[in-house]
């Protein structure tokens, strides 16, 4: 994360921190057939700048030449005349066809950085999504997406030319006439450009805040929708309403001062262009007057000023515009910014599983310093073995299971599989050889096919045939309107919560994983699927390294070894039967559990 001298987290980038995070998707990655549309583009640009800038000096000839055709031919001013025509025609269509190239590349500039944002959210560890709103993720990325289209747009085809333009105008007409011409084109320029940069300074701040309470608006709104059964469940639609109204008033609060301010700087620099075209028009007219300028002087003069003063008014808002998108693009360089914090060695190998061993030596872990989760903990899980963990809430059962996948990575200790060091491997190749089943199942808005074969795209129809009936799936998928090609709604919602957990536990089979992760893997299953399930869990067992994580100690108890945790210490480990025998606070928790089902 972008930091300042303090030490502290930066509330706002730097126009060069924002630029460089899309500049490079401008160029880098394009095929040849793009690239040759962006270089021709820019072509174009010095082409239309030739044009517009020989228009006028060819208007004064021809101005001049019928001020006093007797010494030239018809031919030669009908040429003049002709050559004004054409570039200006040519000026035109250049304008347009430069515009024209530009978007294809822009266009995969805009994937491209998208693309490079969306696989940097994938990388970062756990611990940042945990923490952030989705909403205002997805909101910041496709925010950015026009805006740097807008951006390039902006400054390739129309800030840098028109500043060009006038400062080439500027020396045309110090050469052509004097430095006083000049002088007055390059001052009015310069005042406009330091009441349009510190206009936009002033409005950029707003643009800030009005993208900040923005990303809130959307974060919340989408907060609000996914989480709408506990809405209607309290039946709080009317608060849900008026925090949203709370938001939307704040943001178009923010918006309508931005728009004042850039209102109001446009009045300003009207002032400038206006003061400068009188000043200027009026110092031509006195010179023509005075015999020291010729009418065609006197139009090539005031051609200059319509043709570039005027579009600085144009140029204002260009520049506001940019700093609105470069600030819509902010959020999502800022996402650029964080890393992740679980890296992978210098060319870390895949880890090779020859025998699926699980060890864990004197692991100790914290989320922060001031909250131990786990305490030095070691304990081992064979091939082909069951593990349960089991314990009270707050625990550490669920951090074990997040350590395993390396979603953390350990304070202190290591964990081991097959003998590999797992932060010394890929994590990729780790997650691979994992099979889990979560508490909550949380399926994608697409069909059931595809939410089973997640993961395992390659799967056969004997693989997918054979995880549906080992967990329970037949008679859901009978009663499916379109069996496996039916939609299961967004986050899978249109099931209920044993049917999405079937689901989970079928995907985690088809996977073919060499160790299995249930983490309160049946909880929402009724009490007979449940007991069917288990039975085929405890099959499974045998063939694979199983580590279950478990708050109903009924269902683990053909484990082959139970560990009991309690402020992240193992307390106990030993079978079921001789668990109970201890009379500890596993035989506690079994009592409860049996006192609390009778």
């Amino acid at each position: 994360m972008s930091v300042n001298n303090n030490g502290q987290a930066k509330e706002h980038l730097s126009t060069l921190e924002i630029v460089s995070a899309f500049f490079p998707f401008v160029w880098s990655t394009k095929t040849f057939s793009i690239k040759c549309r962006l270089l021709f583009s820019l072509l174009l640009v010095v082409v239309t700048m030739a044009l517009n800038l020989g228009v006028p000096i060819i208007f004064k000839y021809a101005v001049n030449m019928l001020s006093d055709p007797t010494n030239l031919k018809e031919n030669m001013i009908l040429l003049v005349i002709a050559s004004y025509g054409l570039f200006w025609t040519f000026g035109r269509y250049s304008e347009k066809l430069r515009q024209m190239l530009l978007y294809k590349p822009l266009a995969r500039t805009m994937t491209e950085y998208s693309l490079h944002v969306f696989r940097h959210l994938h990388s970062l560890s756990l611990k940042f999504h945990l923490q952030r709103e989705t909403g205002a993720v997805t909101s910041s990325i496709h925010r950015a997406q026009l805006a740097i289209a807008m951006v390039v747009n902006n400054v390739m085809l129309n800030i840098i030319p028109d500043i060009l333009e006038v400062l080439l105008a500027f020396v045309i007409l110090w050469h052509l006439y004097s430095l006083s011409y000049g002088l007055l084109v390059l001052s009015v320029l310069g005042l406009f450009l330091l009441i349009t940069i510190f206009t936009s300074n002033y409005a950029t701040k707003f643009q800030q805040a009005f993208n900040k309470i923005d990303m809130g608006v959307s974060a919340r709104i989408v907060d609000s929708l996914l989480n709408v059964d506990t809405v209607k469940l309290f039946n709080n639609q009317i608060f849900e309403q008026k925090q949203a109204d709370k938001l939307l008033t704040s943001s178009s609060n923010a918006l309508v001062k931005m728009f004042l301010v850039k209102n109001i700087a446009f009045v300003v620099q009207t002032i400038i262009v206006s003061a400068g075209l009188i000043i200027i028009t009026y110092k031509a007219g006195q010179d023509v007057l005075a015999d020291k300028l010729q009418v065609g002087d006197f139009i090539l003069i005031n051609a200059y000023l319509i043709q570039f003063l005027f579009p600085l008014s144009r140029f204002g808002e260009l520049l506001h515009n940019t700093r609105e998108f470069l600030s819509k693009i902010e959020a999502s360089a800022k996402l650029l910014k964080h890393e992740c914090h679980i890296h992978e060695i210098e060319n870390a190998p895949d880890i090779i599983i020859q025998k699926a061993d699980i060890h864990f030596n004197e692991v100790s872990f914290s989320y922060d310093e001031s909250r131990s989760i786990l305490n030095n903990i070691s304990f081992s899980i064979f091939e082909n073995t069951s593990l349960a963990i089991v314990g009270p809430s707050g625990s550490g059962k669920s951090t074990i299971a997040r350590l395993l996948l390396r979603f953390f990575d350990v304070s202190s200790g290591v964990i081991s599989i097959s003998g590999q060091d797992i932060s010394r491997v890929t994590k990729s190749s780790l997650r691979r050889c994992i099979g889990v089943v979560p508490q909550d199942i949380v399926l994608f808005n697409d069909t059931l096919r595809y939410n089973l074969i997640y993961g395992t795209f390659d799967a056969t129809e004997e693989d997918i045939n054979r995880a549906i009936k080992m967990a329970h799936l037949e008679m859901l998928i009978h009663k499916l309107p379109q069996k496996l090609e039916t939609m299961v709604g967004e986050r899978g919602l249109k099931l209920s919560g044993g049917e999405r957990q079937r689901i989970g536990i079928a995907r985690a089979l088809i996977k073919k994983p060499k160790i299995l992760l249930f983490d309160e893997a049946t909880s929402s299953l009724d009490t007979v699927t449940e007991k069917e399930i288990q039975a085929n869990i405890e099959e499974l067992s045998k063939n694979i390294t199983t580590v279950i994580i478990a708050h109903r100690l009924s269902t683990i108890v053909h484990a082959d070894n139970i560990l009991v945790l309690k402020n992240g210490n193992i307390v106990e480990s030993g079978k079921h039967k001789q668990l109970l025998k201890d009379g500890e606070l596993y035989s506690t928790l079994w009592k409860s559990q049996l006192k609390h089902h009778d």
